[in-house]
């Protein structure tokens, strides 16, 4: 049984009884949704230009801890937080069971005929929740030993804070707002067998966990550290995003025929495709901007931040 959920399976067992046949292909991305990423694509590098002009080796100050904290204090207070979410990351790779997802596919799309999606072990990574989540636990481990002194406190690690801060609201507000009264609407309907309310995947001691205690665990280090986003740095959330829609494509085209979340179903028609993959980039990346506002404006008004 362990050793299935680290190894990916033609079958597996759903938690709700049902079995998931995983289809080696999906079906061909359209034209129209390759151009759409290739021009997200080149948008999100022309906007990260500035890695190539940032020589300014200020990682140092934006690393540097505020009164409030010493900076030991400050490294150790980072290595409790890289703990929780090191700890809670290898729980869900490794001893957590599978989980269920059945995607509401919107009309028209190619994907509604492929049953519900198991996803087990290592294949969790595919939902751009825990990749955000690894990608902190990445984050908490580099800034702890930048903090006490075992690295540089190199400029690529507040970058690698400004992308998650956006990303780590995105993640709580799609999933507080779009998936969970989704698959609520779904338990109604009978979809996932006769299990409790409290037992719906996204509604788990995990899954709550992950879509939240993101939230805090970078406003804490925001509050202790008085890290901010920069404004002109936006390119960072449309190139994540860019990325996760290729990824999404990519393995629903050659891995299992499925993508993760249904507003990332390229079959759809194209207008209604161009809306939900513009969408996304569009949110993450106001999310960085408004953030970047806020934090500058808390600042100016001597909140510690």
């Amino acid at each position: 049984m362990h050793k299935e959920r680290l190894t990916i399976k033609p079958r597996l067992q759903s938690v709700s009884g049902r079995i998931y046949v995983a289809r080696e292909t999906g079906p061909p991305v359209p034209w129209p949704q390759l151009i759409l990423l290739a021009v997200l694509g080149t948008a999100a590098i022309v906007s990260c230009s500035f890695l190539l002009y940032d020589t300014e080796d200020d990682g140092a100050a934006l690393l540097a801890p505020a009164p409030l904290l010493e900076i030991q204090s400050l490294g150790i207070a980072r290595f409790i937080l890289f703990l929780i979410l090191a700890h809670r990351i290898f729980l869900i790779l490794f001893v957590r069971p599978p989980i269920d997802i059945k995607i509401d596919y919107q009309p028209g799309s190619q994907l509604k005929s492929m049953g519900s999606q198991v996803l087990a072990g290592v294949g969790r990574l595919a939902t751009f929740t825990i990749q955000t989540w690894t990608l902190q636990t990445i984050y908490f481990g580099l800034v702890t030993l930048a903090t006490l002194g075992y690295i540089q406190p190199y400029r690529q690690i507040s970058y690698l804070f400004e992308l998650l801060f956006a990303t780590s609201h995105l993640v709580s507000c799609v999933t507080s707002y779009v998936l969970v009264p989704t698959m609520c609407k779904q338990w109604l309907k009978g979809d996932f067998g006769g299990i409790k309310v409290s037992e719906i995947p996204l509604l788990g001691v995990d899954q709550l966990t992950v879509h939240n205690f993101n939230i805090v665990s970078l406003h804490i280090d925001a509050f202790l550290s008085g890290q901010r986003l920069v404004l002109g740095h936006w390119g960072l959330a449309l190139s994540y995003a860019s990325y996760y829609a290729a990824f999404a494509w990519a393995r629903c085209r050659f891995i299992n025929g499925q993508v993760p979340y249904f507003f990332l179903d390229y079959s759809l028609p194209t207008k209604r495709a161009y809306a939900f993959h513009l969408g996304l980039a569009a949110i993450l990346t106001v999310y960085f901007l408004g953030f970047s506002v806020l934090l500058e404006r808390m600042a100016s008004l001597g909140v510690p931040w």
